[in-house]
């Protein structure tokens, strides 16, 4: 029997670094000449998790799901409409800007776009030095120098970028700039914002391993933001699943690439192409996403799911442990999905 609880929540012993209880943001939709607030985009509506130390919490979903708000609303580059967000032993939340500004050296992002979030007329190496400066890492100039030499070197780039303008870079270069630039402050946590969707497959193996890596060596703990199931097989530790702003499904990533608990995670999988060509049991969503300005009532996904009941639009379901280590928001206990096979 599913037995209802607080979502993703760690126990007392559990070593937690990031946890967010009941996160939203709803953009406000302003017309007429007063600029009245007729109605709200939820981008991320009533959202709670956690993630470990040391491990890679991937966040998946399409278009549209609020992947990369929940993101920036953990950083705080963002601010929730309302919620909660630890870092560790710190509360967050309320931080003031001075408070909020000291710890940017615990949390950092990797942009989806490494050339727009880097400045084109300085030089790599002036711009992973200032960082240095303005956080008053390393004793002088000179061990500053250092330390950008070695941060290149860190993510398999020569010492000798440093010289070079960023448009001087491949687009996979400028993903290593981008999370040398994160790495410069030494951080805890890491969200890695769709960090590989605009890269050729095989540099996004490239960056993949990397990260992978520097996690292992540096002992990051990584929220890592995706659409691409096939890249997240290999990185992530605990998979979230997010559809209109919503988890739908939670659980450790080899579970839930083998047995999906929920209709919508089984869809997403169902669609991955399979290299070898083996034909998929698939569901077929009914319809289009609906509008995160009007989402359906009760279930966000019941208008396009095949086992929806009429019960599904009365109440939103919570997420609920399913089985040890996973948790589902569906009402129905009698959905069995086909497992599926890693590949």
């Amino acid at each position: 029997m599913l037995s209802p609880e607080t979502p993703a929540m760690p126990s007392e012993t559990s070593d937690v670094l990031i946890e967010a209880r009941n996160l939203r943001k709803w953009f406000p939709i302003r017309r007429g000449v007063l600029g009245r607030v007729t109605a709200h985009v939820k981008a991320v509506n009533d959202v709670s998790l956690s993630i470990q130390r040391g491990e890679v919490l991937a966040v998946v979903g399409e278009s549209g799901s609020g992947k990369s708000t929940l993101g920036r609303l953990i950083l705080r580059l963002m601010e929730a409409t309302s919620g909660e967000i630890r870092l560790g032993d710190v509360d967050l939340t309320h931080l003031g800007a001075a408070e909020l500004r000291a710890m940017r050296r615990r949390m950092q992002i990797v942009f989806q776009d490494p050339f727009s979030s880097l400045n084109p007329h300085m030089r790599i190496g002036d711009a992973l030095l200032e960082i240095l400066t303005v956080q008053r890492i390393g004793a002088n100039a000179a061990e500053r120098r250092a330390r950008v030499g070695a941060l290149l070197e860190q993510v398999g780039l020569r010492p000798g970028a440093a010289d070079r303008f960023p448009h001087e870079f491949s687009g996979g270069q400028r993903q290593r700039i981008g999370i040398a630039r994160a790495l410069a402050v030494e951080p805890e946590f890491i969200v890695a914002d769709e960090p590989v969707s605009a890269l050729d497959v095989s540099i996004q193996a490239q960056v993949v391993n990397l990260l992978q890596d520097l996690k292992d060596e540096l002992g990051l703990t990584i929220m890592f933001i995706s659409h691409d199931l096939a890249v997240v097989r290999h990185i992530a530790d605990r998979v979230a699943v997010l559809y209109l702003g919503r988890l739908m499904e939670i659980g450790p990533a080899r579970d839930v690439f083998e047995r999906p608990l929920h209709p919508y995670t089984h869809a997403l999988l169902a669609a991955v192409p399979d290299p070898r060509g083996v034909r998929k049991d698939r569901i077929l969503l009914k319809g289009d996403i609906p509008s995160p300005i009007k989402p359906p009532t009760g279930c966000v996904f019941r208008t396009r799911c095949p086992y929806a009941l009429p019960a599904c639009a009365e109440t939103a379901p919570p997420l609920r442990t399913a089985e040890a280590g996973r948790q589902k928001a569906c009402i129905r206990e009698d959905i069995l999905l086909p497992p599926r096979e890693l590949q």
